[in-house]
This record gives structure tokens, sequence and C-alpha cells, in this order.
């Protein structure tokens, strides 16, 4: 929900992977859905190898044919910012065929219960990774966002670096925090 123009205005959206399994977007747009954040590829959090999400070119093509526009989101597991760089190059390859109009996203998460690449990173460096990845997206045309809980936001980046992006924010509860 927006205020544009001193109105009140909803859009509504999806979030969705390979683990939403199949959706069928032409019941989507009926059901009022304007966009899809569909995420194409993560960076495995344990190894670091580069993955395309197996459902992203379906889920593009079968929002745009039902003229749901679309953002993409990368699960970045990056450790400096050649990694960063590194995972929006392959990003922007991965929607290079499609008509992306809304924000390519970098995903930053902390992992519970397990180990993980960014896990001792300082506030520094892994506000540095964000800023180059947003920075080569940017560069290429399009209008990036940083995905995060408010763990990640506030307590793991310095958000007076990052006052330039648009946030995308978690909220995994029905009761504020």
């Amino acid at each position: 929900t927006y205020t544009e123009d001193g109105k009140v205005t909803t859009h509504m959206g999806v979030d969705a992977s390979k683990f939403q399994g199949n959706i069928d977007f032409k019941k989507l747009k009926e059901q009022g859905v304007e966009f899809a954040m569909l995420r194409c590829g993560f960076r495995s959090y344990g190894n670091g190898i580069l993955n395309t999400d197996s459902s992203f070119d379906t889920f593009a093509k079968d929002a745009i044919k039902n003229n749901i526009k679309i953002g993409a989101y990368f699960f970045s597991s990056a450790i400096t910012k050649q990694d960063a760089i590194e995972e929006a190059d392959y990003v922007l390859d991965i929607i290079k065929p499609y008509r992306i109009t809304y924000p390519v996203v970098i995903d930053f998460e902390e992992i519970s219960g397990d180990s993980y690449r960014q896990e001792n990173l300082t506030t520094e460096e892994l506000t540095d990774i964000i800023i180059a990845f947003c920075d080569k997206i940017e560069k290429a045309g399009y209008k990036p966002m940083i995905y995060s809980n408010l763990k990640g936001f506030v307590g793991r980046l310095d958000l007076t670096r990052l006052e330039k992006y648009e946030k995308w924010f978690a909220y995994y509860s029905d009761t504020p925090y």
C-alpha cells in the first residue's frame, strides 16, 4: 500500500521460487495480482556455487504472458565485493531475455541453525558487498533493491551507506516487533 498524489493505492504481488511448486499465473491475474518478484538464483551458503532457480524461466514467461510485471531476486552468500559483482553478472545474464520492470534484488539473510559463508564478515564488509551488487545492477539499467529482515538490516548492515537503495523488509509474523 502506497500513498500516491495524496491517495492510498494498493498493489498486490507475489514472491515465488521453485519452493512454491506450480503456479497458475492466469488465476493470479484474475485474483488481482499485478506483479511477481521471482527468485532467479542463489549462491549456496555452504560451498558458494552459483545456481539458477529451476522455476524462474517458466514463471517469468507465464507472468509476462498474463500481463503480470516482474522483478527478480538473488539469494546472496557473497563474501567479497568481487563475489557480489559475479552474482550481479550472473543475475543480469539470467534476466536478460525478459522485460524486468520491477526491482532486481539482492537477498541478504542470516542462516539460522547452520554455519554459512557470510557469518564472520564485518558490517563494513557486508555493506560493501551489498553496494557492489546494487551498483552493478543499477549500471545495467535496472532498479536495485535490498531484501533482509530486521536483524539483517539493523544488526548487520550500515544503513547510512545504503540510503539510496530501496528496501524490501522481510517480516515473518502477524504481530509487529
